[in-house]
C-alpha cells in the first residue's frame, strides 16, 4: 500500500480538470459544509477496484498536498467508484425506505456485533413510528398482546431482521419483500479457486448447523436482485451496505469490499458501501449509525460518506477503518432535486407520526367524560388520578412534535422555493398542538379543582 501511494497520487493528478476544479473551491464560503467535490472513479475491471484509492495522498497542486486526499480539510472530497455497465439516467431514489438487516456468524467465525447494529437501525427508523419508546411510564394495560403486535407490525413495515442467515433464507427474504436498503453484517472469507484469490461473505449453511458457505459477489448480486425486475421503480433496491468484520484470520478479509461491492454494483445496485480492509467492530457500528441516520432522512450519501470517513479517523485513528470505506455509486442526473422532495416528504411523515403519538396520549391518559363528572362529585378522584401524570405525557408528546418539526424548519431555510407547502404543513401542526394543549389543560383543570 505504501509503495503504491505515489502511483495513485500520480494517477489522480492526471485527471483532466480536477486540479482546476478543486482550486476554484472556496473553503471560506458560508456554505462550505455543502461544497463537496464528488470524484467519480469509473473502473472497467475489478482488478483496478482492488487498488485502495482512498489511501491516496493529495498530489502537488491539490488542496492539502501531501495529506490523505479523502481526509484533507481544505476541500471536502467524496471518492466513489463506478462501473461503466451501470445505467444512471432513469433511477428513482426510494421515497419509502424499507430495510433488511442480515447478519451471520457461522461456527468457526467470531461473533458479529449484531445487537449494536440492530439498535442503530431501530433508532434510525424511530422518527417515523407512531409510538415512542421513551414516552414515559406506561400503564399496565398498555402492554397487551394487541398493542405489542401492532407496534411490531409497524416496525416490520420499515425494518426486517434476518438473523443467522443462510443463502436459502436470504434468497427467500429478497424474493418476498420489497426492500430498498439491505445491510449485511458478516465476515469475509477467501473463496476456493485454483487460479486467483477471490473473497466472499460467510453465511450459515442450510441444513448444517456446524457448516458455513462462502458466497461470491456475483452470486450475492443474483440473490439480492431477486425482485428488481418486477419491483416498482420507487421501491426497488437502491442501497446495500456491507459491514465485513475481522474474522480473526489475518488478511482473510482483504479485498472483500472491492470484489463483492464491485460485483453488486455491476449487477445494477446504484449505491454499494463496503470495506476493503477488516473493519473494527466499533467502526462498523459507527458506519451503520452515520449512514442510516442520514439516508432515511434523504440526506446526500456523498456528504454522509465524507462525514463518516472523518468520524472513523477521529474515533479509531489506530485502525484503517476510515480508509477501508469504499463506495460504489451511480446516481441519477436529477439526484439533487429528488433528494429535496424526499427530505420534505420524510419530514412530513415524521411529523405525522409525532401527531399520532399525541393522539395516543389523548386516548390513553386523558380522562373520559364519566371520569370528569366523577371528579366534580368525588374529591378522592383528584387524588387517585393525578393530573401530573397527564401533564408528564403531554410534555413528552409535545417534545416529540417539536423535534419532528426541526427538520422541516431547516428545509424551509434551505429550500425557499418550497416555502408554501412547508409552511402549510407547519401551520397544520401548530393547530394540532393547540388542540392537544386545550384538551389536556381542560381535563387537568377539572382534576385540580376536584
Amino acid at each position: 500500500i505504501v509503495s503504491g501511494e505515489p502511483v495513485k497520487s500520480e494517477m489522480l493528478a492526471q485527471i483532466p480538470g480536477l486540479t482546476a476544479d478543486l482550486s476554484r473551491q472556496d473553503p471560506n464560503t458560508e456554505n462550505s459544509a455543502e461544497s463537496i467535490t464528488h470524484l467519480r472513479l469509473i473502473l472497467s475491471s475489478s482488478e483496478l477496484a482492488l487498488l485502495p484509492f482512498e489511501l491516496a495522498l493529495a498530489p502537488n497542486g491539490f488542496p492539502g498536498a501531501g495529506q490523505y486526499l479523502s481526509l484533507q480539510p481544505q476541500t471536502p472530497i467524496c471518492i466513489t467508484r463506478e462501473t461503466r455497465r451501470h445505467p444512471r439516467q432513469f433511477l428513482k431514489w426510494p421515497t419509502r425506505p424499507k430495510i433488511l438487516f442480515v447478519f451471520a456468524s457461522p461456527p468457526g467465525f467470531e461473533n458479529v456485533p449484531a445487537p449494536a447494529h440492530l439498535l442503530a437501525l431501530r433508532k434510525a427508523i424511530s422518527p417515523w413510528l407512531s409510538f415512542s419508546d421513551d414516552l414515559g411510564e406506561q400503564t399496565q394495560g398498555d402492554h397487551n398482546d394487541e398493542t405489542i403486535e401492532r407496534h411490531a407490525a409497524e416496525v416490520k413495515e420499515r425494518l426486517v431482521v434476518l438473523p443467522f442467515a443462510s443463502v436459502a433464507m436470504l434468497q427467500q427474504a429478497c424474493a418476498s419483500g420489497e426492500f430498498t436498503h439491505i445491510h449485511i453484517l458478516a465476515h469475509g472469507a477467501q473463496l476456493a479457486s485454483e487460479y486467483d484469490i477471490r473473497y466472499g461473505l460467510a453465511f450459515h449453511k442450510s441444513n448444517d448447523a456446524a457448516g458455513h458457505e462462502i458466497v461470491s459477489g456475483e452470486r450475492l448480486a443474483t440473490i439480492l436482485n431477486a425482485r428488481m425486475a418486477t419491483s416498482d421503480d420507487t421501491n426497488r433496491l437502491a442501497v446495500v451496505t456491507l459491514a465485513s468484520c475481522n474474522s480473526g484470520n489475518v488478511g482473510s478479509v482483504a479485498g472483500v469490499g472491492a470484489s463483492v461491492s464491485h460485483a453488486l454494483h455491476a449487477a445494477g445496485i446504484p449505491l454499494v458501501i463496503g470495506s476493503q480492509f477488516p473493519l473494527s467492530f466499533g467502526g462498523s457500528v459507527i458506519m451503520v449509525e452515520k449512514l442510516y441516520d442520514g439516508l432515511l432522512w434523504g440526506n446526500d450519501p456523498r456528504e454522509l460518506l465524507v462525514d463518516l470517513r472523518r468520524s472513523l479517523h477521529s474515533n479509531y485513528s489506530e485502525t484503517h477503518d476510515w480508509a477501508s470505506l469504499t463506495a460504489y455509486s451511480s446516481l441519477p442526473y436529477n439526484f439533487d432535486a429528488q433528494l429535496v422532495n424526499i427530505r420534505i416528504t420524510q419530514a412530513k411523515r415524521s411529523i405525522n407520526a409525532a401527531l399520532r403519538q399525541a393522539d395516543d396520549v389523548l386516548q390513553r391518559f386523558l380522562p373520559t367524560d364519566d371520569e370528569l363528572q366523577l371528579a366534580h362529585d368525588e374529591s378522592s378522584i383528584g387524588q387517585t388520578v393525578a393530573s401530573a401524570v397527564t401533564r408528564k405525557h403531554e410534555c413528552a408528546a409535545l417534545a416529540h412534535i417539536k423535534n419532528a418539526q426541526s427538520p422541516l424548519k431547516k428545509l424551509l431555510k434551505q429550500h425557499p422555493a418550497q416555502r408554501e407547502q412547508i409552511q402549510a404543513k407547519l401551520a397544520g401542526v401548530h393547530k394540532r398542538v393547540a388542540q392537544l394543549q386545550f384538551h389536556v389543560h381542560h381535563s387537568s383543570h377539572v382534576f385540580d379543582d376536584a
